[in-house]
């Protein structure tokens, strides 16, 4: 089993897979606008699986239909810099495991994120997770291999973490009419 779920991990770094309660979180001090405080950002520290199974029986199949449904839903809450890193962190975690909601989810959160990209807050959590993310998934230490395989996830996370806020700070440079992969 753990085999299989470290050859998830790297097919899904290495291919990019084309098609939460508070204590499941830990605070990491983060750069934040140019004020004299910093803004404390939230990490998982658990795998978001109850969001992505319940996301996946909730929505329409077809993408464009879940984009719209999943967008409308995800807007009844302010996107703020904290929303910002959950909803990215969750498609992630969809995107690494190749989980079967991961093209629709990753493509609902990013052009949503892009939507709110003029907010001061989403784009300074967008700079914070270019910047300084990193998983806080724990590394289990139990044995040799569950350690493997939770680094390869901890390492995986925050490069396409990385990746996505690439990807939408490119974005927000660009034509707003133009949808993210």
């Amino acid at each position: 089993m753990r085999k299989q779920i470290l050859a998830a991990i790297f097919l899904g770094v290495l291919c990019g897979c084309h098609e939460p309660p508070a204590e499941r979180f830990t605070n990491v001090q983060a750069p934040g606008p140019k004020r004299a405080t910093l803004a404390d950002y939230k990490t998982l520290t658990e795998s978001p699986d109850f969001i992505l199974n319940s996301t996946w029986s909730e929505y329409p199949i077809d993408v464009d239909k879940f984009q719209k449904a999943w967008i409308e839903d995800t807007s009844k809450v302010p996107l703020d810099g904290q929303r910002t890193i959950d909803l990215l962190e969750a498609a992630c975690y969809a995107d690494v495991m190749c989980d079967p909601v991961e093209y629709h989810l990753r493509t609902a959160t990013l052009n949503y994120i892009k939507q709110n990209m003029q907010s001061a807050d989403v784009t300074n959590a967008v700079k914070w997770v270019a910047d300084s993310y990193e998983s806080s998934l724990p590394l289990d230490d139990s044995n040799e291999e569950s350690r493997h395989d939770s680094d390869a996830l901890v390492r995986a996370m925050n490069l396409r973490m990385a990746e996505y806020a690439t990807l939408l700070k490119t974005s927000a440079d660009s034509s707003k009419s133009r949808r993210l992969p």
